[in-house]
């Protein structure tokens, strides 16, 4: 940053020269993989103290495409592979002499390491896409870079509210499919009341209102400290405690019905977190041929509530599609849902943009989800392969174009 602090003030004259809004080509790139590159300077005079001369007040941009900056005493150079760095706002004084900028803007800009030798990069390089920054200190070249946090949504939050709705996307399913388990375990047991084992240890208690169940039927289910497979495989179970009651809506038989689920201090514990659930949800599906249908969604004006590290985040107005074979999928484009976090003020909107798929909730493969604060910020989340990589693109200012994109991955997100 400092380096091209430099550049701006060496380059001064020929900025003026060429005049406002004109772009300067300045011979910094050095020859990389057979070719120079381009590195341009562009000076646009503003409302400052000096009319037609660079002053306080003036804006300037750099626009960069594979230009190798190669520095003589140093084995670590860069490669400014592409994109665009503003600078806002200029100011200067004289006593003491100090310079700097309000604002540095980063667009699509990508920087690559290289080195030791010409035309070698770096195994691991450092990119950057997008990134907006203040730079407040103007004290010599004291640079106090922070994130551009004037969206809702935005840099400082955005990973945790994509964490909290990837797993309150989820977790509707994944509470059906148990639900499922139990009721079919009480069926089978033919009894009003009694106390069944959990297929991964522990063992819940039940109650029925009558027999045989049926449509109108309701269970009451209290889990006593029982480990609880949810996934239905040894290695990947959680420890599920409290209770919650299963209402009817129709039933023929496990394989086609329809029921409500309230839950009470409910909590879920796995070898990552411990998650707490109260509220109400809807929970259907018809099994033909081998695949399950089912539907998750919510309770009309009622609302579902997972909570995880003392926050929480509260799902409505939901109704996500899916289907399970030997894998599953989850959500169908353009179905949407309302998210309230207890870290933000107001609710947020959700849209399955693509249908998520994997073998596992734990670790799906495809499908994205939008999400939009009511300023219009939004981020858009994709899972990129097959190994659960995710890319999060963020348009915090709303205008349709994202300034940020960050990498992660599924499971670091669930």
């Amino acid at each position: 940053m400092v380096e091209n602090f430099s550049t701006l003030r060496s380059q001064e004259n020929a900025l003026e020269a060429a005049g406002s809004g004109q772009a300067v080509s300045v011979p910094l790139c050095s020859v990389f993989n057979a070719s120079t590159g381009t590195f341009y300077l562009t000076w646009l005079d503003g409302p400052g103290d000096i009319a037609g001369a660079m002053g306080s007040g003036d804006d300037f941009k750099i626009d960069v495409n594979n230009c190798w900056v190669d520095d003589p005493g140093n084995n670590i150079d860069l490669l400014y592979d592409s994109g665009q760095m503003q600078f806002k706002i200029y100011g200067e004084s004289t006593t003491p002499f100090t310079l700097g900028f309000d604002q540095v803007l980063f667009n699509n800009l990508q920087i690559t390491e290289t080195g030791p030798g010409v035309d070698q990069l770096q195994p691991s390089t450092t990119t950057l896409y997008n990134t907006y920054s203040d730079v407040s200190g103007r004290d010599g070249f004291y640079l106090d870079l922070k994130p551009d946090l004037s969206g809702t949504l935005n840099l400082n939050n955005v990973m945790q509210v994509a964490s909290a709705t990837a797993i309150s996307i989820t977790m509707p399913s994944e509470l059906g499919n148990f639900a499922v388990n139990v009721l079919s375990a009480v069926i089978a047991d033919n009894k009003i009341s009694g106390t069944l084992s959990c297929p991964e240890g522990g063992s819940f208690d039940y109650s029925l209102n009558h027999l045989p169940f049926d449509s109108t039927a309701t269970m009451t289910v209290n889990v006593d400290n029982g480990d609880v497979c949810v996934q239905g495989t040894p290695s990947d179970h959680i420890t599920v405690k409290g209770s919650y009651v299963t209402t009817a809506t129709a039933f023929t038989s496990t394989d086609n019905l329809a029921f409500n689920l309230a839950f009470t201090g409910v909590s879920t514990e796995d070898a990552v977190s411990t998650r707490t659930i109260d509220g109400q949800m809807h929970f259907s599906r018809t099994v033909s041929s081998g695949t399950s249908y089912e539907i998750s969604s919510s309770v009309s004006g009622q609302s579902i509530t997972f909570g995880e590290g003392g926050e929480t985040a509260s799902l409505s107005d939901f109704s996500f599609s899916g289907t399970r074979t030997a894998g599953l999928t989850l959500g169908a484009p353009n179905e949407t849902f309302t998210l309230q976090l207890s870290t933000m003020g107001d609710p947020l909107a959700g849209k399955i943009e693509t249908t998520f798929s994997g073998p596992e909730m734990t670790a799906l493969q495809t499908g994205s989800f939008r999400v939009t604060a009511p300023d219009t910020s939004n981020f858009l989340l994709t899972i990129t392969n097959t190994s659960g990589d995710v890319t999060l693109a963020l348009d915090s200012d709303g205008n349709g174009s994202a300034e940020d994109t960050m990498n992660t991955t599924w499971d670091d997100l669930y």
